[in-house]
This record gives structure tokens, sequence and C-alpha cells, in this order.
């Protein structure tokens, strides 16, 4: 039996060690307990540190008072409800992203630790704020152009338009997102429908289309 619990735990050290997610277990008062390998190379830290550290010298000031809360409420027995983004520091003071869960470890009923099991999401991040500058800057060169522009999807709902179009049809982004045509011009959307479909399954462009728009001011003639 004895034999049996040794190499149990020594298969239990060998995959939290080894384990390529960043794992910690955090103290009540904020001291962290133990951490793996891969929290230790991720974050900078030698073994002998880590009992040293507590949650203000790895989590970002921005982040810190949010997972302070969050581990509060776990330790009373309120689960956050998602996933937990937080910003861990490392030693030498790089801002790495993390997701993970959060769960609480109790002993004779009262809360002992908490345990987080993290992964580092730093080149997801930056890869979505990279893609969201570019679509704001493709937003403001589109904004800045004196005509209609738009994009549709197969189902024929408007998913952006430019400020061009919001001042000929009136209408906001707001009130054009999501919407197609049918929704927006059922009158006409008809026409406009057939022209989209003829695109799609031929793939090729329908140029210099002269037909007409409902505006706030009226009827407008415009070339497509």
């Amino acid at each position: 039996y004895t034999r049996s619990l040794e190499q149990s735990e020594e298969r239990y050290r060998d995959l939290f060690e080894n384990a390529s997610d960043l794992i910690q277990a955090v103290a009540p008062d904020g001291r962290l307990l133990y951490v793996n390998r891969a929290w230790r190379q991720t974050l900078g830290y030698e073994a002998g540190e880590i009992p040293r550290l507590s949650l203000i010298d790895f989590l970002h000031p921005d982040s810190l008072a949010h997972c302070r809360q969050i581990f509060a409420d776990i330790l009373v027995g309120t689960p956050p409800p998602g996933p937990l983004e937080a910003t861990f520091v490392t030693r030498d003071g790089q801002p790495i992203a993390v997701e993970g869960t959060i769960s609480v470890r109790f002993r004779n009923g009262r809360p002992v630790s908490t345990r987080g099991i993290f992964r580092d999401v730093t080149a997801r991040k930056q890869a979505e704020e990279a893609l969201q500058r570019k679509q704001e800057e493709l937003q403001i060169i589109m904004d800045s152009v004196p005509a209609s522009i738009f994009y549709k999807d197969r189902e024929n709902r408007f998913i952006r338009t430019n400020k061009g179009l919001t001042e000929v049809t009136g209408l906001s982004k707001e009130e054009m997102d999501g919407k197609s045509l049918f929704d927006l011009y059922p009158s006409q959307a008809d026409d406009y429908w057939q022209d989209d479909q003829e695109v799609m399954r031929s793939g090729n462009p329908k140029r210099n289309i002269v037909e007409t728009v409902e505006t706030p001011e009226g009827v407008r003639w415009v070339q497509t």
C-alpha cells in the first residue's frame, strides 16, 4: 500500500511539474504556496524564490484588485462566471496575458488555498489587438471615402458600412449592422439581392449598375 501511494504521488508530481500550463497555489492571505516549472520558467523565477512571493509580486496592477476579488469570492464559495483573464508580470517586468480557472481547496471545512491553472495567451491577445487596430484603420479609410461602401454576408446582412452610406440612407451603423436589405428596403431588396447572388455564383464583379436608392430626401440615382 505504501509503495502504491508513493508511486501515485510521484506520478502526480511529474504531471504537475511537467504540465505546459502555469499552475499555482495561493494562500488565503495572497502568499504563493507552490508553482510548477512552466510557471517559474515563464515568469523567470527560481524555485527557492517562490516562498517569498505573493500576488502583488507577479500580478499586474491593473489585474490585482480584480483577482483579489475573484479569490475572495471563491474562498466563500462563489466561483467566477467564466475563465479568469489576468495579466501576470515577469521578474524583469514584461506583461504576460493569461487565461485560466481557479478552484479552492478546503481542510476541515476551512479554505486553505486557491489553485489556479493558467495558459499563456499573450500571442493570441497581441494578434487580437493587431486585428482590432487594422479594423479601426480600415474603418477610418472607408469613412474618408466620398462614396457609399458596405460589406454584406451570404445571407444578405450588412456586416460593415461606412459614413458615406449612413449619410445617404439616414440610418446609423447600429441600425444597419446585422440587418438585410429585406429589413431595410423591402420594395427594392429583390433586385439588389439578385445582383449579389449573381456575383457570388460567378465570382465576377458587376460594374456601373445605375439604380435608385431611397433616402430621407427622396429617391436618389446611384452608380454601383
